[in-house]
This record gives C-alpha cells, sequence and structure tokens, in this order.
C-alpha cells in the first residue's frame, strides 16, 4: 500500500480504518509527513487511534525517516495503559449495550402491553421488563464509573452527609463523623458512585445489629481517605477482595451484585484504591483512597 492509501485510511471516518492506516504507515517510516501526523492527532477523537499515531511519532528518528522496528512497535504494556484500556473497552461495550438494549425493550414492553391489555401490571412479563430496565440502569452506571476524572474542589465532609441523605439514608443507619469542612480536590460524580454503593452494602450488612455505619474522611499532604465502618456479617468466607460482576451474597431477586465492581471501576478511574478487610470484633472497614492533585487554576496543592 502507498503513502496517499495509508493516508486515505488515516481520514476515514471509521476508527478502525484509521488505526490501519496507522500501522500501515509506520512501516513506510517517512519522517517528512510528521507535521500532517501531528495535525492528524491533534483532531483525533478515538483514545486507540490517538495512542498508536503519538507512539509512531515518537519512533521516528531522523530526517531520513528512520524508524525503530522489531518488538518496539508492540510492546508490553505499562500497567497505567492496560488500565486506559480497560476503561475504554468498559465504556464502549456498556455504552452499545445500554443503546441497543433500551430500543428492544421498549419494542418488547408496546408488544406485551398489546398482547396482554388489561392483564400486563400484574404478569410476569411485566416484573421481568422491569427488572430489566433496573439491571440497564447498573450497567449505565459502570459505564458512568469509566469515565475520566473531571477534577474539581469540594468539601468532603458535606460530600459524606449529604451522599448519605441522598441514598436515603437517616441518621439512625449512617453516622458521618467530620462535621467541619474538609476541602480538597477530585471528581465528586466519580466518589458518589463508589460511596453510595460502600455504605448501600453497609447498611445491608448491618441490618438487624442495632449499629450504625460510621463515614469518616480526611486528608494529607499527599492523598485524600474516606472510611466507612460498619459491625454487620463481615466479609464472605474466602474474599479475594476483587470485584466480579454479579457476585453477591444477598438475594438476586433485589441485587445485581454490581456494586463493589461498579465502585472499584470509579475508584480506579479516579486513579484511586478501594480497600476492604474484615474488622477485629466483627464488620468490615472499607477504605477510599486517592491521591491528591493540583488545582490547576490556582498552581496550588491541597
Amino acid at each position: 500500500m502507498t503513502v496517499e492509501q495509508a493516508l486515505v485510511q488515516l481520514r476515514s471516518t471509521r476508527a478502525g480504518e484509521r488505526l490501519k492506516g496507522v500501522r500501515l504507515l509506520a512501516e513506510v517510516g517517512d519522517a517528512t509527513l510528521l507535521p500532517e501526523i501531528r495535525a492528524l492527532a491533534r483532531n483525533e477523537s478515538d483514545s486507540w487511534v490517538l495512542r498508536a499515531l503519538e507512539d509512531m511519532s515518537r519512533r521516528w528518528r531522523d530526517e531520513t525517516g528512520s524508524l525503530e522496528r522489531g518488538e518496539t512497535w508492540i510492546s508490553i504494556a505499562e500497567n497505567e495503559d492496560l488500565e486506559d484500556a480497560r476503561a475504554e473497552a468498559i465504556s464502549v461495550v456498556t455504552r452499545v449495550l445500554v443503546h441497543e438494549s433500551r430500543g428492544l425493550l421498549m419494542r418488547i414492553d408496546d408488544s406485551a402491553r398489546e398482547e396482554l391489555a388489561d392483564h400486563f401490571e400484574s404478569s410476569e412479563t411485566a416484573r421481568a421488563i422491569d427488572r430489566m430496565r433496573a439491571f440497564l440502569r447498573v450497567v449505565h452506571q459502570l459505564h458512568d464509573a469509566a469515565a475520566s476524572p473531571r477534577n474539581r474542589e469540594f468539601d468532603l465532609g458535606d460530600f459524606l452527609a449529604s451522599g448519605a441523605r441522598d441514598a436515603g439514608y437517616g441518621e439512625n443507619e449512617v453516622l458521618t463523623a467530620r462535621n467541619e469542612p474538609v476541602i480538597v480536590f477530585g471528581d465528586p460524580d466519580l466518589l458518589e458512585l463508589a460511596y453510595v454503593n460502600v455504605i448501600r452494602n453497609a447498611v445491608e450488612a448491618s441490618e438487624g445489629s442495632g449499629r450504625k455505619v460510621v463515614c469518616t474522611c480526611g486528608h494529607t499532604d499527599s492523598d485524600v481517605w474516606i472510611t466507612v465502618l460498619d459491625e454487620g456479617i463481615g466479609l464472605p468466607t474466602g474474599f479475594s477482595g476483587a470485584a466480579e460482576p454479579g457476585q453477591t451474597t444477598k438475594s438476586k431477586t433485589n441485587h445485581f451484585g454490581w456494586g463493589l465492581t461498579i465502585a472499584q471501576r470509579a475508584i480506579h478511574s479516579l486513579g484511586g484504591s478501594l480497600t476492604l478487610r474484615p474488622r477485629d470484633g466483627g464488620g468490615t472497614a472499607c477504605e477510599i483512597r486517592w491521591t491528591m492533585t493540583s488545582d490547576p487554576t490556582s498552581g496550588e496543592s491541597y
């Protein structure tokens, strides 16, 4: 394939064709094309194609167009690259799944209402459709949890209190132990996806114990942390700390088992970690931690 043909592919509206164009052009190794490649990279919207363009540009070393070939083009990804690829895959797959399934579910609902008429609302079909809608909302949460962080300044103490209230929990169920402002920098939208799922698990695990779930937070010069403590039934035997979708110790009638998966994905997107450990005397401690970043508008670190 000629350089011209590769460039035509690079201008395709399909990301897959553009990625093929990058790979083919990389074999040519013509450094005189670098200005055009950089211009294409500036306008590239697909993260996979953009990464390939940037990788190719770095490998063209001199004016003669020599290219570092061999294993450098297909290299072992760093952990950060793998995490980015995983987030991208989750985002794409969940977006398509939700989009396609919603249209199909609407057609099923319309047909069922027509066929069952007055019997629809009390039918198993109606309950199954409602259950499927609820599952799609969970998948949509996973999609949101894979988003890139949009960091801003916020009060973490107020976030804990309002997050518990918005989730429907009163002071008899969830106690937030920080009343003074705790000003931090991060993405509260990603954090909310994790926090709400964590306190929901903690409250449900504590049902019947008469004990409140306790939430507190703080920060050091380098990172921010939230701790959620319960005195419930504790972690299941053999729990590895990994979140597998669909795993739950609760009834599948009311739960899908994706809460911890969504929480961990959101905190990974934030660049942090979510750790569960058993407490002495029973119950579970959950720690959410992420690196404190600088406010780019102020030049200050928190």
